[in-house]
Formats: C-alpha cells, structure tokens, sequence
C-alpha cells in the first residue's frame, strides 16, 4: 500500500521514465530500488543455478558464462508485484530500452 510513496511503476509513473530521488526512501533510507528502472546486475543468469544453490540468505553472483545478466526492481511499466528489489528479471546483454538502466555505486 505505500509502494506509490516509495516507487515509480505502471500506476503512478505516467507512462515514462522519472528522475531518481523524488519519492520518499524505502524502509532501509535508500530511494528508487524498485520500480522506475530494471536495474543490471553484475549476474548472470541461469534459471538451474538459482534452483541448486545453498539455502537462502545467500545472494549468488550466478554461472561464471552466460548471454543473459540479471536485473532487479520493477520498472515504471511494472505492476507493484515486480517493483522489489528481491525481484530477479533478465535481459541479454546487447537489449536498449528505456525501462532498464544501471545503479551507479561507490564506496562512502
């Protein structure tokens, strides 16, 4: 119920891309980890090697090869269900578009 607080998606983003930050943070104080941009993640991703990993609490870098990354969050298109951060989506490395872009992160 307060993801149109914290999060741009197919709801309450008006069809388009929306600049980072103009929404409130989620619970941990960090903006726009679901919902206006997929997210790219260093990941590759095979759908076998999420299924065969050691149990939860891991977060698996996946196979060492593969033509596809893995993207997390939900986009501005996305209905709320896909507007998580825990939400693992994948593209091939080559795909353009306007719903999915890259976190920028370096240390303090």
């Amino acid at each position: 119920e307060d993801l149109e607080k914290i999060a741009w998606y197919a709801h309450n983003s008006g069809g388009e891309t929306r600049p980072s930050g103009r929404l409130s943070a989620n619970g941990m104080g960090l903006y726009d980890m679901g919902g206006n941009v997929w997210e790219w993640c260093w990941d590759r991703y095979d759908p076998a090697f999420y299924q065969q990993r050691d149990k939860a609490g891991q977060d698996p870098a996946g196979p060492d090869e593969g033509e596809e990354r893995v993207c997390r969050g939900g986009a501005w298109c996305s209905e709320a269900p896909s507007c998580r951060s825990t939400i693992r989506g994948r593209f091939e490395t080559g795909v353009r578009w306007d719903a999915l872009g890259f976190r920028v992160v370096r240390n303090a």
